[in-house]
């Protein structure tokens, strides 16, 4: 198993990872030597990431950064994604990891991650995708997931939905811009990742990051823009959500004694843990003024807190959720996050930071199951008016009931399907006839355009041929001018 790093990624595939472990498979999770919040967990295996001396490792990075800067991440993905690069190159030139993957039956990477695409290429293993982020993500395309822009908001676009004509070129533009960094910042990447370490010589880049037999969607459509996927596509929801487990009893207490208020959850994922001083104390101030209990994870706060105010370096972020004291949760709009939050129905203010949030953001906007607003730039009076409108107004808690119940009503919890997938692809291996033969084409054939080529000369030679019969016609008629009569 190969998590993109990060604790959200590595915790989705340790929750499949455990699944398939407890029905007797021996599990491999390889995790770089930064992501030590992993070391000593079950299943896992640790490959050498030297950090050079100077250039801080991606997750320093981020937590480097303020909040506003992280807002603005997005300018410096390069940097990121060059890390991603490092990454993969470090895994396929470790020598443990690469003896290890020679007895493999099968690997599982991330769809954010491409570098098990080359693993799967080079050692000729089945190969499992769990993609984590919305369908309309740019490196999701390898795999036949177009995400039309007619009618499917592309990623960083703003947009809730397409309509009117300045909407669809807007969308269309964002489309073309991720079929640029795929063209010139991604194949090329990896290009050169899969020339080095003599993958598959014979095979083009793209062919070779396609090279899935199974992508499992760790999302539902219900928390998605619906749209067409292949048949080699399924849709199995997140792994780790669930019923909630008994709280601590320090917890418990804070929960039951809030009263009908209740409490407010607040986490910013493992990543955004620290806020500037500035933003804390307007939180802080907000949260004075407002009738619920607070949960609030981060690693420090600078100043006195608010006595309804707890805080903690980790909390039991689903079986909070899960509690029936819980009214509201204030997140930065993380995948995981968003779907504890969906299936135990509460509702939600989304306060994006980089990455994909924003996207997560503006559909939870845009479903009804809460509103979006930056911390960064918020004024206490601005978000105690927006806690409490979103705590008050039934319509909120009235569509996340809703969506937790459809959540709820699947017929199979989604690891347990997810695992039931990955034992299939195990035992048939090849799965190319669930592959529609979209993905091979070029993209003139795709949408068409050498017919449509064919069908303008045509049209435009019988619209030729027709005028010109028409002024022949009406030439003949007007040349031959008025009869002339005969006097006598």
């Amino acid at each position: 198993m190969m998590p993109h790093f990060g604790r959200s990624h590595y915790m989705v595939m340790a929750k499949l990872g455990d699944e398939l472990k407890a029905r007797g498979h021996d599990v491999s999770i390889f995790v770089g030597e930064e992501d030590a919040f992993a070391f000593g967990k079950p299943n896992v295996k640790v490959f050498e990431t030297p950090i050079i001396e100077g250039k801080p490792s991606v997750l320093d990075h981020f937590k480097s950064m303020s909040s506003t800067e992280q807002k603005a991440f997005m300018s410096q993905a390069s940097q990121v994604f060059q890390h991603q690069r490092d990454y993969c190159d470090l895994f396929l030139s470790s020598e443990h990891a690469q003896r290890e993957l020679q007895d493999a039956d099968i690997v599982i990477g991330d769809g954010l991650y491409p570098c098990s695409s080359l693993v799967a290429d080079k050692y000729k293993i089945p190969h499992v995708v769990v993609t984590m982020s919305p369908l309309c993500t740019p490196t999701f395309r390898v795999f036949g997931i177009s995400s039309n822009p007619v009618y499917i908001p592309q990623m960083m676009s703003e947009l809730t939905a397409v309509k009117g004509l300045a909407n669809k070129i807007k969308n269309v533009g964002f489309y073309f811009l991720a079929v640029f960094a795929m063209e010139y910042f991604m194949y090329p990447t990896y290009g050169k990742l899969k020339l080095k370490h003599e993958v598959t010589p014979g095979k083009s880049i793209r062919d070779t990051l396609a090279n899935a037999d199974l992508v499992l969607m760790q999302r539902d459509f219900i928390m998605d823009f619906a749209q067409p996927i292949p048949p080699y596509v399924r849709d199995v929801g997140n792994f780790l959500y669930g019923p909630a487990q008994p709280l601590p009893a320090e917890l418990e207490k804070f929960m039951e004694e809030s009263g009908d208020d209740g409490v407010i959850l607040v986490s910013f994922g493992s990543i955004v843990n620290t806020l500037s001083d500035d933003i804390s104390v307007v939180m802080n101030r907000a949260f004075s003024q407002v009738k619920q209990r607070v949960i609030w994870k981060v690693d420090k706060f600078k100043g006195k807190l608010s006595p309804n105010v707890i805080t903690q370096k980790w909390l039991p972020q689903n079986d909070i959720l899960g509690h029936k004291k819980t009214r509201l949760f204030i997140t930065h709009g993380g995948a995981n996050g968003l779907a504890e939050a969906s299936y135990h129905g509460v509702p939600m203010i989304c306060s994006p930071f980089f990455g994909d949030q924003q996207d997560n953001g503006r559909f939870i906007k845009s479903d009804g199951l809460g509103e979006v607003l930056s911390v960064a730039k918020a004024t206490t009076d601005q978000l105690v008016s927006l806690i409490n409108q979103v705590i008050y107004e039934e319509r909120y808690k009235k569509r996340a009931s809703h969506v937790s119940r459809v959540l709820k009503l699947r017929p199979r919890s989604p690891v347990k399907e997810a695992a039931d997938l990955i034992e299939y692809v195990q035992a048939v291996g090849n799965l190319d006839h669930l592959k529609p033969k979209s993905m091979t084409l070029p993209f003139y054939e795709l949408y068409m355009l050498d017919v449509l080529f064919v069908l303008g000369i045509v049209f435009a030679v019988v619209s030729y041929i027709l005028v010109a019969m028409c002024r022949l016609v009406c030439g003949k008629i007007f040349s031959r001018g008025p009869k002339k009569t005969k006097m006598s």
